[in-house]
């Protein structure tokens, strides 16, 4: 039986039977795969549109910004959201509470960022900052009401609603943006669609989620839960504080027009990335919380996972190493060249990354918050490192540092993740291998017919490419009976996952 939906007062509780796990997972995971398929479709289509009506400065301006705010970003969750989605057990009383934290903290965090404002000027020494910045700052109003409404939809695994919440928001910012980029408010389409993302995710949520906070108690033992969500906030805002540190070394080293370039280059990286990644991490984590406790059902189901996120995430970001160029040209059009070797450095970096992040999916299943903080430090003075030593060489000496941590860092960080939990590095490597084998003997394939076949038209040669490369990577697949038996696997679950959904999702 899957879990009944909460009401104003209530929160149901869960079923945690594997084939309830199972079955409402794979429904999640579809749901979430084909929401985040649209959301990077629009994503592109946003950055099409808006890359041919505002100027690489335009960019650049918000990412002054946002890679200063990203950091508090993180914060207006304060970790909370985990905390609620893993718990086996939760009372209306403590998410009234955990939702009160929420609130007065983002409005913290708001007034906070509002403040920057003058920092962040005489830092860049551009005045148009300012008024970006206190804009910016209300989203963390709606952000942080919105964090616990979102938790429950999670929880209970509500992944039909989630997903259209989330593209809703997408296409409603996106419309606002192109509607006052056309109205000549150049940089301010893309502020709008920064605020008003949120306002919307904050509107929908509150719609699909009948849950309604109550006054906040004493006495209802929220402290593991704040602990947890502690340990969680300190990990994300370590993490984006490194990754947003490459931002504010452009800008400030190389100006606006270098951070436009260097932006774009990286948003057609990471979209892809986040589009795949997501929904693993969407599903996986409550899903592998509930397995916890009976380590033969964790592991088979994290192979699983494994196994299909790298047979998906893997060839697909290779893509876009191989194919740079050709996707720079399409999907920013001319003038943008300049993000070609940014797109093609970064793409070595992410290629691995969603699979690679679910070492970090098992320590949250597992319950292991410090350990998520020491790997992030770990992670982040790598990372900052690489940033200092390798700025001389420009852009796309910053971007080479993201490749370099990543591999560097790869085998330490999955052996300590998965000490004295169900998962192993062996079963990462069992699941990894095959996918990522298969996907450079494709890349090789692929950037050897663009030699051998010079093909003019951008469009025509990525037809090609995808045409190609996808015949190359199955059948690489398909050499030996292994591989062809992991294949029929995931045909047959796809088959099952359909004839198995409900009218109602």
């Amino acid at each position: 039986m899957s879990e009944s939906k909460p009401t104003r007062n209530s929160i149901p509780s869960i079923d945690d039977s594997l084939a309830n796990v199972g079955a409402s997972s794979a429904r999640g995971g579809a749901w979430a795969v084909a929401a985040e398929g649209i959301d990077f479709v629009l994503r592109i289509v946003a950055i099409a549109v808006l890359a041919r009506m505002l100027i690489p400065e335009h960019f650049g301006l918000i990412s002054m910004v946002t890679a200063i705010t990203a950091v508090a970003e993180r914060f207006k969750d304060a970790g909370l959201s985990i905390a609620t989605v893993q718990s086996k057990e939760i009372t209306h009383d403590q998410i009234s509470v955990l939702f009160w934290v929420n609130v007065v903290f983002s409005g913290f965090l708001a007034a906070i960022v509002a403040g920057l404002a003058y920092p962040i000027v005489t830092f860049y020494g551009d005045e148009r900052l300012r008024d970006i910045t206190w804009a910016i700052a209300l989203s963390f109003l709606f952000g942080g009401a919105t964090v616990q409404h979102h938790a429950l939809l999670r929880r209970t695994m509500q992944f039909r609603l989630i997903a259209l919440i989330q593209l809703g928001a997408s296409l409603g910012s996106i419309v606002i943006a192109v509607a006052i980029a056309l109205l000549g408010g150049e940089y301010w389409a893309l502020v709008a669609r920064e605020v008003s993302r949120s306002v919307l995710l904050f509107v929908g949520s509150w719609l699909c989620m009948p849950w309604r906070p109550g006054r906040p108690k004493r006495g209802t033992n929220v402290r593991p839960m704040l602990g947890f969500g502690w340990h969680m906030m300190l990990t994300n805002i370590i993490f984006y504080v490194s990754f947003s540190l490459d931002h504010v070394l452009v800008g400030r080293m190389f100006g606006a027009t270098a951070l436009g370039f260097y932006r774009q280059g990286y948003n057609l990286v990471t979209a892809p990335a986040v589009q795949i990644g997501y929904p693993a991490g969407l599903v996986g984590e409550p899903a592998l919380a509930r397995l916890r406790e009976r380590p033969q059902d964790y592991r088979l189901y994290l192979h699983k996972l494994l196994t299909i996120l790298s047979f998906i995430s893997m060839p697909s970001l290779f893509f876009v190493v191989v194919y740079a160029d050709a996707l720079v040209a399409i999907a920013l059009g001319p003038g943008w060249d300049e993000a070609t070797n940014i797109f093609r450095v970064l793409g070595l970096a992410f290629f691995m990354q969603p699979t690679a992040n679910m070492a970090g999916c098992v320590m949250i299943s597992c319950g292991l918050g410090r350990r998520t903080v020491a790997l992030s430090l770990l992670n982040a003075v790598t990372l900052v490192s690489m940033f200092l030593l390798c700025s001389r060489f420009g852009p796309e000496g910053i971007a080479f540092a993201h490749a370099a941590t990543f591999f560097v860092l790869l085998w330490p960080k999955l052996v300590l993740s998965t000490r004295g939990t169900p998962a192993t590095p062996g079963l990462f490597v069992s699941a990894v291998w095959r996918p990522l084998v298969c996907t450079l003997g494709a890349g090789a394939a692929m950037a050897g017919f663009r030699e051998v076949v010079p093909i003019e038209r951008p469009s025509l040669e990525l037809l090609a490419g995808v045409a190609g490369g996808l015949v190359v990577y199955l059948g690489l697949w398909a050499i030996d009976a292994r591989g062809r038996t992991q294949l029929r696997g995931m045909v047959a679950d796809l088959k099952s996952l359909r004839a198995s959904r409900s009218p109602a999702g």
